[in-house]
């Protein structure tokens, strides 16, 4: 039995790790893969320490550092669900054979997000076939093509922004009248010639046999078709909390509730990053929420 699993390679789940090494706590860090949402990211301008780094390259260093911390870490794993059995965490696999188990004292959840999807008909057919929710990951398909990012908000528009240095033309769509974000991002979007920006349309379905050769917009109450080779689509992510214990406390969205400390209503169980019902989702405050949850988890293991 350990005394904590880490579950999420995310920078919150790294930086708990880190934590939990140094105090020479009997743990584990489970991951199906590093970095989460930083992964996926563009160029990160604002983390402290760097003037700017692609996002995967940072998730990189995130990874590195928990290894180098002879952290005891389970890659390449998904966690299905999370049962108590007298007041003791266990950690079940996802597997189509015998999954692994585990147990412990406390947990510490840092499974962060995944893309919310619209929904649009042809949407799942033609997932990875030109459409993408990681423009970091799949932008370099599309060099000297044109492209649709989907969402004003800051995800979007950094997308937007990193796919005008690839593509020949990036069509930026939003449902509402205004951009939602960062002023910086806006600022940029203004002054790009390769970016079009389309407010208030609304999109109505991805056409393609094979591929994605357009989608249908809704602009004004009227139908109109625009030809693209790739689709990229950031409307807001959904949080990965399916695997909790059913006891958990969360809030509508299904984020996990969480107090300062990073406590949930379970004793010994933590959630941190996002995951977590915190209102502001960024990496220096999931890397300081790493931190926290550890420090907590420290204090209620010699409480026993």
């Amino acid at each position: 039995m350990y005394d904590l699993i880490i579950i999420g390679g995310s920078a919150a789940g790294c930086s708990a790790a880190i934590y939990a090494a140094r105090r020479n706590l009997n743990f584990l860090l489970i991951t199906a893969d590093w970095g989460g949402e930083v992964a996926r990211s563009g160029w990160v301008c604002n983390y402290l320490g760097f003037d700017r780094i692609s996002g995967f390259e940072l998730a990189n260093i995130f990874k590195k550092q928990a290894i180098e911390n002879k952290s005891k870490i389970c890659e390449n794993t998904t966690v299905e669900k999370i049962n108590i059995i007298n007041n003791i965490f266990e950690i079940i696999e996802k597997s189509d054979t015998e999954p692994k188990k585990w147990q412990a004292k406390s947990i510490i959840l840092a499974t962060g997000s995944q893309p919310r999807k619209l929904n649009l008909p042809g949407e799942n057919e033609l997932r990875g076939k030109g459409v993408s929710y990681c423009s970091t990951c799949d932008g370099p398909l599309y060099r000297n093509k044109r492209v649709i990012v989907i969402g004003g908000g800051n995800a979007g528009m950094e997308s937007a922004l990193m796919l005008k240095d690839i593509c020949e033309k990036v069509y930026l769509i939003e449902v509402t009248d205004v951009l939602r974000g960062e002023k910086i991002y806006m600022e940029k979007i203004a002054k790009e010639k390769k970016i079009v920006l389309m407010l208030k349309t609304k999109p109505l379905k991805i056409i393609g046999e094979n591929k994605v050769e357009s989608i249908e917009v809704e602009i004004n109450n009227k139908k109109q078709t625009i030809k693209t080779d790739g689709i990229f689509i950031h409307v807001g992510t959904v949080p990965n909390s399916d695997m909790a214990p059913k006891e958990i406390a969360k809030d509508k969205f299904g984020y996990i509730s969480t107090n300062k400390l990073c406590e949930t209503n379970l004793p010994g169980f933590y959630a941190v990053g996002d995951v977590a019902d915190l209102p502001f989702k960024q990496i220096s405050i999931a890397v300081g929420q790493g931190t926290t949850a550890l420090l907590s988890v420290a204090k209620y293991l010699e409480s026993k």
